[in-house]
Formats: structure tokens, C-alpha cells, sequence
């Protein structure tokens, strides 16, 4: 019997060449429960994004706002 446990997956920050510092959307999906998933989907529509590797990439400020219940900024 294998006793190993699953690793909750993390958030890996993205370092972009024009110095900004963001999550891939599809990690943060991966980390936050569905519910709050769904919440953050309709918090962040219509923020600014960027985009990595063909992916979309949070702002790391945002996510940090939306977990601390503070309104978008744009």
C-alpha cells in the first residue's frame, strides 16, 4: 500500500520579460477551490492581464487583492 500523499498544487509565479509578476489563470484554477474559482473569474473580467507561453497570466497584485476582498482597481 502506498502512503504517499497527494501534493496540494501551488502557486508558480511567473516572471515576464517586461517586468511584471503574475499566475497562469489555469494554475490559479488549480490551487483555488471551484467555488472561489468562479468568484475570481467574475472579479478579475475585465482587469488587465497578460499573457505567457500562450496562457493568461494574473497580475500577482490582483490575486492578492481579490483574496483580501478589496475591489478590482480597473
Amino acid at each position: 500500500m502506498n502512503n504517499k500523499r497527494l501534493s496540494k498544487p501551488e502557486l508558480k509565479l511567473i516572471k515576464g520579460k517586461n517586468a511584471y509578476e503574475g499566475y497562469l489563470m489555469s494554475n490559479i484554477k488549480e490551487v483555488l477551490e471551484p467555488e472561489k474559482f468562479a468568484e475570481f473569474e467574475d472579479w478579475i473580467s475585465g482587469q488587465t492581464v497578460g499573457t505567457y507561453n500562450g496562457g493568461t497570466v494574473v497580475y500577482q497584485y490582483d490575486l492578492r487583492r481579490f483574496l483580501k476582498g478589496l475591489s478590482a482597481l480597473d
